[in-house]
């Protein structure tokens, strides 16, 4: 939930939008600048977070497990096949 609640800030779409209707041009680019790099931090703190979330929660699966995971769900034998390689 945090790495998502992080990822929000990405959107900065809409903030160049109002930021274009709010400023003068003199200040329009220092939002601008100020937007693009709260947007960088956001989308590197969400992607980090996304990262240690995941190498904490993810169990290690085997190969072996995985093939007979697959199996009870793909009937073709030939892509089954195609996957274990």
């Amino acid at each position: 939930m945090a790495a998502g609640a992080l990822f929000t800030g990405i959107g900065f779409t809409m903030s160049l939008f109002i930021a274009g209707l709010a400023y003068d041009p003199e200040m329009l680019t220092a939002a601008k600048i100020g937007i693009l790099g709260g947007s960088t931090v956001s989308a590197a703190a969400g992607f980090l977070m996304l990262i240690r979330l995941a190498s904490k929660r993810t169990p290690r699966m085997s190969h072996d497990w995985l093939m007979r995971f697959l199996e009870h769900r793909i009937a073709d034998r030939r892509l089954l096949r195609l996957i274990g390689k």
